[in-house]
């Protein structure tokens, strides 16, 4: 199988068209001719996952996180985005990356939030630009309850949160910055929103609306997709690993 026929297939679940119009995902690094020899799925092209496709001998990478986000001026050694590319290039790596498109589409990002937060009736979020995602949880819970079940389902140390005490039933979900959205979940009835990148600001509005706003971290919160979309990948060529990753961002 060639990597254009991987990224065909991707494009049929997630299109690259209905991706945010500052976004850049796509077949971003690498020749869509090759043909594939394994498959690695990750949220970042960090350098340690360059090297672990190496090991692996997977000449692709499927990312969350584009690896070329903004056009470089030059790509040179002892730079992030020069030694990413000088390294994938070298080794003959190519990397495909899903961005915006993957938390619009069904079954991707915000999808597998609601999905680890147990929400059931999922559907769009009115007002979040096809990004957020709201539902119910199987019966209501106390703050603190729901805190800990935000911080065990999606494996994170520890929440950043408005203080609003009360019962939790209808949840808003919005992975990495979506923020913004926070009063289009106060709009839809929502008792807490989830996700992350909070402002100082959006805790202080939330706290007057009278929402529970969760910050779960950007890694927390779009790490969620990375297994599923390995699984997806699986239906398409067998040789697909996890990359093994934890979060970028250590709590002391």
């Amino acid at each position: 199988m060639k990597m254009q026929d991987i990224f065909d297939r991707l494009n049929e679940f997630a299109p690259v068209s209905t991706a945010m119009e500052y976004d850049n995902p796509g077949f971003l690094v690498g020749n869509p001719d090759d043909e594939v020899t394994g498959i690695l799925a990750a949220l970042d092209c960090t350098p340690d996952v360059i090297a672990e496709a190496v090991t692996r001998r997977a000449n692709l990478i499927v990312t969350h996180h584009p690896v070329i986000f903004k056009p470089l001026s030059k790509i040179v050694a002892g730079t992030l985005d020069g030694d990413r590319v000088r390294a994938l290039v070298s080794a003959g790596i190519s990397v495909i990356s899903m961005h915006t498109n993957l938390d619009r589409a069904a079954g991707g990002v915000n999808d597998c939030m609601a999905d680890r937060l147990s929400l059931r009736n999922v559907r769009l979020l009115p007002g979040g630009e096809g990004m957020g995602r709201m539902g119910e949880l199987p019966a209501p819970m106390e703050t603190d309850a729901f805190l800990n079940h935000v911080k065990a389902s999606l494996d994170v140390e520890t929440v950043r949160v408005t203080r609003v005490e009360g019962r939790v039933l209808t949840v808003a979900v919005g992975g990495g910055s979506c923020a913004d959205f926070l009063n289009a979940a106060h709009a839809a009835g929502c008792d807490a929103f989830v996700t992350a990148e909070v402002k100082h600001k959006q805790f202080i509005e939330a706290a007057h609306l009278g929402l529970l706003l969760v910050d779960a971290t950007h890694y927390g919160t779009e790490n969620v997709v990375v297994r599923p979309l390995a699984d997806r990948l699986r239906a398409m060529y067998p040789g697909v690993s996890v990359a093994e990753t934890v979060n970028p961002v250590r709590f002391f």
